[in-house]
């Protein structure tokens, strides 16, 4: 047994416990600070005080469930098997210089949580943040940067794996980067409206008509509902095929699967874009995919880079 972990877990328990207890002790104060110091009109709704109560209770059962979690991987064979499947990535210890595992399950993860958490705390407590969550805002160019250079790191993974000597063995890889780059690349297009402001370009009279935001781009043909229910069918389905792949990962033992398959290390990421896309905003929804393929595209680039010579 592990009582480092041990420890950490129970340190952990006793804080998700006096937040829970502190629900009813402080939360009166709490809310007012909140008012006071972050509000733009100083006044909390209805809506908004019961959000943040919701929200303390979910930070309450996260510590709790977090301290359970570090407590059980006091146990060796827990431990071992959690390491097995997050901790351990046979390309990181094969290629210096790859991303490790652990330090990519906490930073993608608590990425994931910031801009999720700076969201609600925007649109349910009206803090100030007009600069991030504005229409082509800060987050939504973040989007399109993230989305252009994931398709231009595929680019390249997929010239470096079609080069190298064992091509038969290795050309469906390439074409999968392949294809990757080029759909990563369609998506900062139409999160940009392929530079339709910037270019001062005119959008056609056609999709004025058919284009909800009058823009010049594809996905906002559908209609804002139907679109709404298409990212949260997305979300499904981006997360139940990050499950099934993981699976047949474990269950095939295909060393290539490595290399096209996202690393588990990025459940955390994975599981918080699938609530946002089910949640909340589509835009939220974008940004966090965005970040998690800009994860998954370093990962491939830097592993077709090494193995094919720099």
């Amino acid at each position: 047994m592990n009582r480092r972990y041990l420890a950490a877990g129970v340190v952990l328990i006793a804080i998700g416990a006096a937040l829970a207890a502190g629900k009813f002790l402080a939360f009166d104060a709490i809310v007012a600070f909140i008012v006071r110091t972050l509000s733009r009109d100083q006044i909390i709704t209805a809506d908004g005080e019961a959000f943040l109560a919701r929200s303390w209770y979910a930070a309450a059962t996260a510590i709790l469930l977090l301290g359970g979690l570090l407590s059980a991987c006091s146990i060796d064979t827990v431990r071992g098997a959690l390491t097995q499947w997050i901790g351990r990535d046979a390309l990181a210890e094969a290629h210096p210089g790859m991303p490790r595992p652990v330090p990519v399950l906490l930073w993608s993860s608590l990425g994931g949580l910031a801009v999720v958490i700076l969201y609600l705390m925007h649109t349910k407590l009206g803090v100030k943040m007009h600069l991030l969550f504005k229409k082509e805002g800060l987050l939504e160019n973040l989007s399109f940067v993230l989305y252009l250079l994931s398709a231009v790191a595929c680019a390249i993974a997929a010239l470096r794996t079609y080069r190298n000597p064992a091509v038969d063995r290795h050309r469906w890889v390439a074409l999968f980067y392949l294809v990757c780059a080029a759909a990563f690349f369609l998506v900062a297009g139409e999160e940009v409206s392929w530079g339709q402001r910037v270019l001062g370009i005119k959008t056609p009279e056609v999709l004025v008509t058919l284009n909800y935001q009058h823009e010049t781009n594809v996905h906002n043909l559908l209609s804002k509902p139907t679109l709404d229910a298409m990212t949260k069918l997305v979300a499904v389905v981006f997360l139940l095929g990050l499950i099934t792949m993981w699976a047949l990962v474990g269950a095939l033992r295909m060393p290539v699967l490595h290399l096209v398959i996202p690393h588990p290390s990025l459940a955390g990421l994975a599981l918080i874009t699938f609530y946002s896309g089910l949640v909340l905003h589509l835009e939220i929804f974008e940004v966090l995919l965005a970040m998690f393929i800009a994860y998954y595209s370093y990962r491939v680039y830097k592993v077709a880079v090494h193995r094919h010579g720099s």
